[in-house]
């Protein structure tokens, strides 16, 4: 029975470590339960999953991608730190709407605020 318990325990940490690096967390679990100590350290090899890991970042709204470059940079930077391009002008075009009753930012399709329930007429405003 500790068997079981030690070699599940192999199988959280592979599994932990391989989902931090974008792969999948359940396959890994089974290859750490199966390989013991030898899954966790193979989990710790790997290489990450760059790639999911950039949609995971862009789909939680922490990154977005440069218009030029298409690198990843911070949601509200309006320089960016790969290629030095000024994104002030494609920030402005991107702004939303705001509420005229509460003040709050809303998407360009939204005719009610979801803050007030008021509904707006505004136009986009810039910065």
């Amino acid at each position: 029975m500790e068997f079981l318990f030690i070699w599940s325990i192999f199988g959280f940490i592979s599994a932990i470590i391989a989902s931090n690096k974008g792969r999948s967390g359940c396959g890994w679990f089974i290859i750490g339960v199966l390989l013991g100590p030898l899954g966790i350290i193979l989990a710790l090899v790997v290489s990450k999953n760059e790639d999911k890991i950039s949609r995971d970042v862009i789909e939680r709204g922490d990154m977005k991608v440069c218009p030029y470059c298409k690198e990843l940079i911070k949601v509200n930077a309006i320089k960016c730190k790969h290629c030095g391009s000024d994104l002030f002008e494609s920030y402005a075009k991107s702004q939303v709407k705001h509420c005229t009753y509460c003040g709050k930012g809303l998407d360009k399709s939204d005719e009610y605020c979801e803050n007030c329930g008021q509904k707006n007429d505004a136009d986009i405003e810039g910065i």
